[in-house]
């Protein structure tokens, strides 16, 4: 009698322990399955633009950025208007060796309306350029048309480690990888402004909690400055330097090793 009780205790005890790690559980997957945040883009379209392109890597420095997706919701074709079911990316080539991509849907397609996002991560050794070759499919409402189509005028570019003053355009925004990365405790964030103003800088956990804010004074030119963890604990955040007209996101990665 006592055995058959302690085991229906212990049932219920497991059963219990099982709930609370649902939630976790669910908690993780969506991480796994979410490597980046969509920018704050509201006009339907790929950023940044073929104009701006993809912020320069540096030889023997961990690369990553963000490209953000928003799909539109319907599409003129030959005078016809067509509603689109998703857009997405079916193959990706060019990247320099040792890089690779990630969408935050495992499918690698948004609906329409819907805006998604690319990471892009790696390093490499060696200094150059290499043009990349986005494979998207664009389909219809109803599956009636699957549209193949081909983005050829984004780059990566590799430059030294060396930043020399020469590198850095006042007359644009841009936002560095902090260095180091990943890191324990303290790392530095650099980034370029076309005016004097006041930034503000964001951290965000993997489901997009505000963990950290901080307003930043900067001068036009290069600001530097020094964020400290803060006692989070180690994993993947995202970091985002803006103001009221534009703004850039990267990943970091906290670690103890």
């Amino acid at each position: 009698m006592h055995r058959s009780i302690n085991i229906h205790l212990n049932k219920k005890k497991m059963i219990k322990k099982l709930l609370l790690l649902i939630p976790f559980l669910g908690i993780t997957f969506a991480m796994m399955a979410q490597p980046c945040v969509p920018g704050p883009q509201t006009t339907p379209g790929v950023y940044p633009d073929s104009a701006t392109n993809l912020p320069h890597a540096y030889a023997n420095t961990v690369y990553e950025t963000v490209m953000t997706v928003f799909v539109p919701s319907d599409t003129s074709v030959g005078g016809v208007l067509i509603q689109i079911d998703s857009i997405g990316i079916t193959g990706f080539q060019g990247l320099p060796p040792g890089f690779s991509y990630a969408t935050n849907t495992v499918s690698g397609f948004w609906h329409g309306g819907q805006k998604g996002c690319v990471l892009i991560t790696g390093m490499h050794s060696a200094v150059g350029t290499w043009p990349l070759v986005i494979d998207a499919q664009a389909v219809a409402a109803g599956g009636g048309i699957v549209l193949p189509y081909t983005i050829d005028y984004y780059k990566i570019v590799i430059d030294s480690t060396h930043l020399s003053i020469e590198m850095i355009d006042d007359n644009a925004f841009e936002v560095f990888q902090n260095q180091p990365n990943p890191f324990s405790g303290n790392t530095e964030i650099s980034f370029v402004s076309d005016v004097n103003d006041v930034y503000s800088f964001e951290v965000f956990d993997m489901i997009g909690k505000v963990v950290y804010s901080e307003a930043i004074s900067a001068h036009k030119g290069m600001n530097k400055f020094n964020y400290r963890s803060n006692g989070l604990t180690e994993g993947v955040y995202f970091f985002k330097i803006g103001n009221d007209k534009r703004s850039t996101t990267k990943r970091m990665i906290i670690s103890d090793l």
